[in-house]
């Protein structure tokens, strides 16, 4: 695994919102890696729409994890419960994923997978303001890269570009041991012993992505106001190999520290107001935009 400037940032993989946060601003990117970003209303509001929406089709493990090889398991667990789901039910959500970029190892969470004319669609659910339209290019180009990285993703994962092998020696299986109190729990809601292995869980969630239907070239980003939580506007746009590839050869010269994190351009410093950083006086290049 190349390590480039995650060491630096006490990271250990680059996060699929990571990258897409680079196309609206990389400075911040930078800043929220080296120093916890307070949350705001708007997000406070957006991670509960994304929880209710979550509580409609999730189903959850009901096992309460003792250590980080419970979670992993629980993770894996979850994963298949939400394929099965997007086989029988047609829409699954909250999918978490794991791939390759670069030789960076990418983790993210898709928000939802919808069956549609035969196909595996990804979806993103966004929230906003029905005001903020005046912006919604920039937001939607931040959003079309974070979509489009999670199509490559699972298609990596089909095509066995990323396979089990790769994620069991990256996040060293081998070596994790479930808590006895989460092996005892797991036998008191049924699950099979040869079930109760990481490795086999982990095995069957690869297996489970085989069964999906085809994935879609088509992408969806549903954009639900925060107010009413009523959907302003379901964008669908084309996966676009060679434009995602411009924007990752980019955005990985810093992950390889290749050059230093780039903030805003003046043009662009309306992106500044909403700000965490700026607000506790920690972006310069904000602050000198507001002089």
């Amino acid at each position: 695994m190349r390590k480039g400037i995650l060491e630096e940032l006490n990271k250990s993989s680059v996060t699929v919102t990571d990258i897409a946060n680079q196309s609206w601003c990389e400075y911040k990117v930078f800043l929220s890696c080296t120093q916890k970003e307070g949350q705001t209303k708007a997000m406070r509001i957006g991670e509960a729409i994304h929880m209710n929406l979550q509580k409609e089709v999730y189903k959850e493990l009901t096992v309460e994890p003792v250590n980080y090889p419970d979670v992993f398991y629980k993770n894996a667990y979850e994963n298949i419960l939400t394929m099965k789901s997007v086989v029988e039910n047609g829409k699954g959500r909250e999918l978490k994923i794991e791939g390759d970029i670069d030789g960076f190892t990418i983790r993210g969470k898709i928000d939802e997978l919808l069956v549609e004319n035969g196909e595996t669609v990804i979806v993103e659910n966004k929230t906003t303001n029905r005001e903020n339209g005046t912006h919604m290019d920039s937001l939607r180009e931040m959003h079309s890269v974070q979509a489009m990285v999670y199509r490559m993703l699972f298609k990596d994962i089909l095509e066995k570009r990323y396979t089990f092998k790769r994620y069991y020696d990256t996040n060293g299986v081998s070596r994790m041991k479930l808590s006895p109190q989460f092996i005892q729990g797991l036998k008191e809601i049924g699950i099979k012993d040869d079930m109760i292995n990481i490795g086999a869980i982990c095995l069957s969630m690869f297996e489970g992505y085989q069964q999906l239907p085809k994935i879609s070239d088509t992408l969806m980003i549903r954009y639900l106001d925060r107010g009413s939580r009523e959907v302003i506007e379901e964008v669908r746009i084309k996966y676009d190999a060679q434009w995602l590839k411009k924007i990752l050869d980019k955005d990985f010269l810093f992950w390889n520290k290749k050059k230093s994190p780039e903030p805003v351009t003046k043009e662009d410093s309306w992106k500044c107001k909403s700000c965490y950083f700026l607000k506790i006086n920690k972006c310069q290049f904000g602050a000198s935009y507001f002089k």
